[in-house]
This record gives structure tokens, sequence and C-alpha cells, in this order.
């Protein structure tokens, strides 16, 4: 069907029969593009008491589409709303909606078959997040710029997550890790509010989390289409309602054999203890991994051996540091001579305290997400 947006505050509603359809189909819509428009599409259902999905334009002159909107039920019908989302005018500060009564716009609704590996919409926040289970894969559309996917973990024990995000070649996406406090605390305002994030990949480049330790109850990841320069400001620009991502999941036990990201930080340090090897990976590139080692229970000073064994693609070291009271740590040595096919290990006295190991790799410009060093502490005979 075509229509027009003759005005600033023009709405146009459709009523779309479901009746009768195959509860397993999902919902299709694509708006094309109108030169100076930025179009705002909303699907709710027919009771009209809460958005189903509501999907914006990038920008002035783009078009808007909505993939695989699951249609619980389903109801006996939906409506369809196109309007107008608001843009920044010429003043500053001012917003303003963008109409054109010259050009038309096209809207096709149509439904399609739902393959057992999709993403269903809406899921573009929390509540509505699509459930994941350990070993899954999930493919999804980021189908405009807006998009943002949610997934939830659910967990009867802490565990060690590791996910992959594989990209179409034309976009470029970025993962978000999160547990439930730091749903909340975005929802309070906190900006900056995720366990792990990760963007180091360029176009069409896989994102990849590795080691990240997840506490017992809800937890969620979020797809995304990553920020890009355009005309000195950020936006977000990457969609496609054609191609897929597809997203895995694994998960291990959280037992103390892995560390336990984000650990890129002093006070997020990932314990270690004598006689118990730690594994670790340096990803992504310039990652560092602390550790923390409480020898404060020991009776008195004893040598202590620290060994780091290799890790392809990187040349890793490590530094010993003491705990200080109210004060920075103190370096006690910095270990990083061994040839990069060959383990660093350090042999030193340490007293009753608290110790700190930083764990990097160079160059700094390289990571490796699949294979992982061994940390160990040990007291030889």
């Amino acid at each position: 069907i075509k229509g027009y947006l003759g005005r600033k505050r023009d709405a146009d509603w459709y009523k779309v029969s479901l009746e009768g359809l195959d509860p397993n189909l999902v919902l299709r819509a694509e708006l094309s593009a109108v030169e100076g428009v930025r179009f705002e599409l909303v699907v709710t259902d027919e009771q009209e008491r809460r958005p189903l999905v509501v999907r914006r334009g990038g920008s002035k002159g783009k078009p808007v589409r909505v993939r695989n909107l699951g249609l619980s039920g389903p109801p006996e019908a939906v409506y369809v709303v196109v309007r107008s989302a608001w843009v920044k005018g010429e003043k500053k500060g001012k917003f303003v909606r963008t109409f054109n009564p010259s050009v038309p716009y096209s809207l096709v609704v149509s439904v399609e078959s739902a393959a057992a590996d999709l993403e269903l919409e809406s899921n573009d926040e929390p509540a509505r997040a699509m459930p994941l289970k350990d070993g899954q894969v999930v493919r999804g559309f980021v189908a405009v710029p807006s998009d943002k996917d949610w997934y939830a973990v659910e967990l009867e024990q802490p565990s060690i997550l590791s996910a992959t995000l594989e990209v179409p070649e034309r976009l470029d996406l970025q993962l978000y890790v999160l547990d439930t406090a730091s749903v909340e605390a975005a929802k309070a305002g906190k900006k900056d509010s995720y366990l792990v994030r990760r963007n180091a990949g360029r176009l069409g480049e896989p994102e990849q989390v590795v080691n990240v330790a997840l506490p017992k109850g809800k937890n969620y990841l979020r797809v995304e289409g990553a920020w890009k320069l355009v005309d000195g400001r950020y936006v977000r620009d990457f969609a496609s309602a054609e191609e897929t991502y597809r997203l895995s999941v694994n998960l291990g036990p959280d037992d103390g054999r892995t560390e336990r990201e984000p650990n890129d930080r002093e006070k997020e340090a990932s314990a270690v203890e004598v006689g118990k090897p730690v594994r670790g990976t340096i990803h992504p590139a310039g990652d560092v991994d602390w550790f923390v080692l409480d020898l404060s229970a020991d009776a008195g000073p004893s040598n202590v051996l620290v060994e780091l064994s290799p890790l392809p693609k990187l040349d890793l070291g490590f530094a010993l540091y003491e705990q200080q009271a109210g004060a920075e740590p103190k370096l006690l040595a910095k270990v990083s001579k061994a040839p990069a096919s060959e383990k660093e290990y350090l042999m030193k006295e340490l007293v009753p305290g608290v110790y700190l190991i930083k764990v990097w790799g160079s160059p700094r410009t390289e990571s490796n997400a699949t294979d992982s060093y061994t940390l160990s502490v040990s007291r030889p005979g």
C-alpha cells in the first residue's frame, strides 16, 4: 500500500488481519525511503496496550524494516503505524518531525516461516530477551541501525561464558555481556554499565568474548550496530534486513581453574592459589589479566615459583606486585625475557601477605581468543 506523510503530526494506521494464520509464522514489514523524512514504524497488538516493536530509520531518507516479529497466539490482528520520527531542527536544542506531501511511501506487510535457529522480535529490551542455552547457536537481524537484540542466559550456578558473534560482510556489530546488576544500573542512568563489551573487529569480522564470569541468575547478551563517524559525529549506520549474524554461546564451570573476565584492572583480579593452575587468554588486542595471590595465612617467608606457559602468536610476560594498605601496589619483579615459545618463570621468597600478578602479551596489537596460557604458583620441595 502507498501513503503520504503530508504534515508533521501525520500518522497513518493500518489494521492487518492475522485470522487463520499458522502461529509459527512471523511478521515482516518494509517501509520504503522518502527523501527528507525519517520514518518511525510501530507494530502494536489489537488492544493497543503496548507496541510489539518500534523501528526508526537511521536518518532522513532511509527505509525501515521489521523482520521475524513473533506473534504469540497469534492475535487476530495487529496495527501498523507509519509516522515521522524526531530529528534535530535548525535551531539549537530543537527537535522536529519531518514530512513530504509530494512523495509517497510504500508499505509492504507479509508473513514468513520462522527458522528454528532464528531470533524472534521484539527482543529490544531485557524484559523481552530471547532465552539462550549452553551450546546454542542463533541467527538474527540488525534490521535497522537502532535495532538491539537482547538474549537471556539463566544460570542455576555461577559459570564462565564464551561467545562468538559472526558478522555479515557489510556490517560492523558489537557484543555486550551484562548481568542483572548491570541492567539495573543502566536503568538508573549509570553509563558504561556492562560486564564486557567487544567491538574489536572491522567490517564483517567476528566479535568474541572469552572467560566472562557470570553470577547465578539471569544474565544477558546484547547485539547491536557499532558506531560510525559521519560528518564529524558518531552515528549508528549499520543494518541489514537480509543478512543474518550468528551468535554462539558456550558455558563452563566457574571452578577456579579459569580466569574470570573482566579482570583488566587490579581491583577485578581473578584468584590464583598455590598448587592450582589457572588458564587465561589474551583477547582482545591489548588485553591484560590481573590475578590475586593471597599468602596472608602463611606462617612465615617461603620460596614461591611463578610459571607462565607460552601462547601462540604472542610473547607473554608477567609482573609481580605486593599489595600495600592505603598505597599503590609495590612492583617486586617483571619477567619477560624468555623466547616467545618458552615459558616465563620467577622464583622468589615471599613473606605472608597479598600479591598481584599482571599478565600481558606482545605485540599489543595482537590477540589470541582460541588458545590459553597457564599461570601456576607452587612451592618447590
